[in-house]
């Protein structure tokens, strides 16, 4: 066979091309690899020997990105001094987080303001990830800390307008969120953050800005419970009128629910009592979304499966005093009289909480006698009494064996029946089925 040449030169060439390539994937890799370790010696040799500085390992992480989480300061210092290349502040990694946007989420206040220091090319403040945040949205830390990294977002101004600032203090995310719904909903310990967000001017942040849910801040500081930022945003006034309040306290979403109703279905207490003494006079206890159902309706659970809890007793007892002011109002009478009866129709009577639910009806009934209300009342208080009657007799079957047999009786046909001391077979025996699944 005739041997030729150029051929096999060129095969040469592409396994030396092969070789090359590997032996700089290695030294990219020991590179990001060293960053992520502190190891600024290393990091500097291995740039020496020629280890690309903006190379990203599978996920799309820089050695700049990777000396951030660690706090490593001094590689991300002398990373960003390199000249010959210089390094790309602005790379994105697979979920599209920029150097900023990590230094920002770990509360790295030094390697923020290193970032925002640097020039040609400036760093992209407004930057956004795959979920498009920026940022400024992401901002970590403890509470003053989270203070200082914002404030050094805000103090960037145009160069060529020093009356413009760079960043956008009202940009939305593809959910909608702005940073303050994002602090509000968040950063239960972030409040001094959402006071700085507040203090801005030209422009001003958008307090009453919607997610594409149609909620707004004080709606989910009031669904998460952070009582602190629900405190800022009611007492925000309007600089121009400080009898005018800021925030829209009985703004909806778009189901029609306030945020008043928000806290009451996720039993906040403290945010439904926040709401109730701080939201006055403005706020509308008697409001209903698009189910027909007013607060009261949604911390008792109407229409769905859901148990009554503890806080919602709580949360029941706040709204059924405030609701007691006004109860004299012919329109506002039948909605909560309506709700209660609803609300007695589906009590699970085996709850414990039924308990205390029926008590606290009981004594609004008796302040406000609604049409049969009380009557009602007395016969669900019976019936659960002799439902837990029941539960303790069978209790007792399940612990003593020998007290189920005490309770048989035989007919004249040979049937035996199960009974318990009241003679009502089928409740006792429910209520020993119910035991038995709970074992």
């Amino acid at each position: 066979m005739k041997f030729c040449k150029p051929i096999f030169l060129s095969l040469i060439s592409l396994t030396l091309l092969s070789l090359n390539a590997m032996d700089q994937k290695i030294l990219n890799s020991k590179l990001i690899d060293a960053a992520f370790d502190g190891n600024l010696e290393e990091t500097k040799a291995l740039l020496a020997q020629g280890a690309a500085i903006n190379a990203a390992d599978s996920h799309g992480f820089t050695a700049l990105m990777r000396a951030i989480p660690n706090r490593h300061t001094d590689i991300v210092r002398f990373l960003l001094q390199r000249t010959d290349p210089k390094v790309d502040i602005n790379a994105t990694d697979d979920s599209k987080y920029t150097a900023l946007m990590w230094a920002a989420m770990r509360g790295n206040l030094e390697v923020v303001k290193l970032l925002l220091e640097q020039h040609d090319p400036t760093v992209n403040i407004n930057a956004k990830d795959k979920n498009g945040r920026t940022a400024f949205m992401r901002i970590g830390g403890n509470n003053d800390t989270a203070q200082e990294i914002m404030q050094l977002f805000l103090e960037r101004m145009d160069p060529n307008d020093p009356t413009i600032r760079l960043i956008d203090i009202n940009a939305k995310d593809k959910n909608g969120m702005t940073p303050l719904i994002f602090k509000a909903t968040y950063g239960g310990r972030h409040s001094g953050v959402v006071d700085l967000l507040l203090e801005q001017r030209n422009p001003m942040v958008d307090i009453n800005a919607k997610d594409t849910g149609g909620k707004t801040a004080l709606m989910w500081a009031a669904e998460m419970g952070n009582t602190e930022i629900i405190e800022t945003l009611l007492n925000q006034r309007n600089p121009t009128d400080p009898t005018i309040r800021r925030v829209d306290v009985n703004a909806t979403d778009r189901h029609g629910k306030t945020a008043l109703m928000r806290a009451a279905y996720r039993g906040m207490d403290e945010a439904v009592g926040t709401l109730l003494s701080q939201g006055t006079p403005e706020i509308n206890i008697y409001a209903t979304d698009e189910t027909g159902k007013t607060a009261l309706g949604h911390a008792l659970k109407l229409g769905g499966h859901e148990n009554i809890s503890v806080r919602d007793i709580l949360v029941v007892k706040l709204l059924l005093n405030a609701m007691g002011e006004n109860l004299d109002d012919p329109k506002l009478a039948p909605l909560v009289d309506r709700e209660i009866h609803q609300s007695l129709e589906q009590l699970k009577l085996y709850q414990p909480q039924s308990i205390e639910a029926l008590d606290t009806f009981h004594l609004f009934a008796r302040r406000h006698p609604f049409d049969g209300i009380e009557m009602k009342i007395n016969k669900l208080k019976t019936k659960q009494a002799a439902k837990f009657a029941h539960l303790r007799r069978a209790k007792d079957a399940i612990a003593n064996p020998d007290a189920i047999k005490a309770t048989e009786t035989e007919d004249a046909a040979g049937n035996i029946t199960t009974t318990d001391y009241m003679g009502d077979t089928s409740l006792f025996e429910r209520a020993l089925n119910y035991l038995r699944r709970l074992r």
